[in-house]
């Protein structure tokens, strides 16, 4: 069939159909339009698909295989607000080893004594929150922060301050330092009602002065005894063993002292009683303050008697001691008149 493109007019013979007559006008514009739909088919690509959580997907980005490690690693990532994210301290070990030695000795304490009370309080972990809800290096309860003016207790050089000038006015109250640890722990008005109404103190407490002394509470109970002073408690020594106990050694028992020896005289006044020597001490005590006109600034001591009978070979006894017997007889009549039990026994 001949075909005559570009010659004037042609004819296109189909079956049966009538004869389509074209131009080379018309032919050049179908060859425009094919051109011009195969450019936009290039430049225009197919909108982009939506991924399973609806977002879409750009050209040439796609999710990455969920099971692949790297889609793994962008899922358990961690996302923190700026506020979530905790301020670091600025403060070296250095720093605080220096601080406790220096409140320590502003309040006038045993620095080998703040520094194991520091570490039995939260091994130097400035972060530490104990279940109570202590917080920081000092342990400070959120309340007791506030009493104290301590704004924040995570903040170590501040909270070390703090703890020193707290414990100095716990030992202004209780006597020494033995009592301000036990109320720095269980809180003063716990220790407030052992001494006055004869009250248990937790068995936390008890360890925790124990293990700072070297003596059980009522040990701090007489007049006289205290924390004594370590050797090491230099500036110089003391840094070396403060950064030692920082990072993770135990520090060595705070020796305790008695002030005022009390030799046993061979005549005494008895005033309690009782199998255990410390709740002995603390009976004692409490009279003391019942009877302050008699027995306010009357030194008491602790003789062990031996007994008869069942269970303990010895009680604990509660005296005042004198060097004759007719001192002690006048002092237990006086004692009896003012409404108090009293015995006068020989001691040798």
């Amino acid at each position: 069939m001949p075909l005559d493109l570009f010659g004037g007019r042609s004819r296109i013979y189909i079956r049966g159909q009538s004869t389509i007559e074209t131009t080379r006008t018309r032919l050049a514009q179908a060859i425009a339009l094919i051109v011009l739909f195969a450019t936009a088919a290039v430049a225009d690509p197919p909108a982009p698909a939506q991924t399973r959580d609806g977002a879409a997907n750009e050209i040439g980005i796609y999710p990455p295989n969920k099971g692949s490690p790297k889609a793994t690693q962008q899922r358990e990532k961690p996302v923190t607000s700026e506020a979530e994210s905790p301020t670091p301290i600025q403060a070296s070990l250095h720093e605080i080893c220096r601080t406790i030695h220096s409140s320590a000795i502003e309040a006038g304490m045993a620095p080998g004594f703040f520094v194991s009370l520091i570490w039995k309080e939260s091994r130097f972990r400035i972060d530490a929150i104990s279940p109570a809800g202590a917080r920081g290096i000092a342990q400070f309860m959120p309340a007791t922060a506030n009493d104290r003016g301590l704004q924040d207790p995570f903040e170590p050089i501040e909270s070390v301050k703090h703890a020193a000038s707290y414990l100095r006015d716990l030992r202004h109250e209780f006597g020494n330092w033995g009592l301000a640890a036990a109320a720095y722990n269980g809180g003063p008005s716990r220790v407030r009602r052992w001494i006055s109404e004869g009250s248990s103190l937790p068995r936390e407490t008890r360890d925790y002065v124990f293990s700072l002394t070297g003596n059980q509470p009522e040990w701090f109970l007489a007049e006289g005894r205290e924390v004594d002073a370590q050797r090491g408690d230099g500036a110089e020594d003391f840094s070396a063993s403060c950064l030692k106990i920082a990072g993770g050694a135990k520090p060595k028992l705070v020796a305790s002292r008695q002030e005022r020896a009390r030799p046993t005289l061979p005549w005494g006044v008895e005033i309690a009683r009782h199998f255990r020597g410390d709740v002995a001490e603390l009976l004692a005590r409490q009279l003391q303050k019942r009877y302050p006109r008699v027995l306010g600034g009357r030194a008491t001591e602790i003789v062990k008697q031996p007994r008869n009978g069942p269970g303990p070979r010895y009680i604990n006894i509660a005296q005042v001691a004198f060097s004759s017997k007719n001192s002690a007889d006048h002092f237990c009549v006086k004692l009896k008149r003012s409404g108090a039990r009293c015995a006068v026994i020989r001691n040798y």
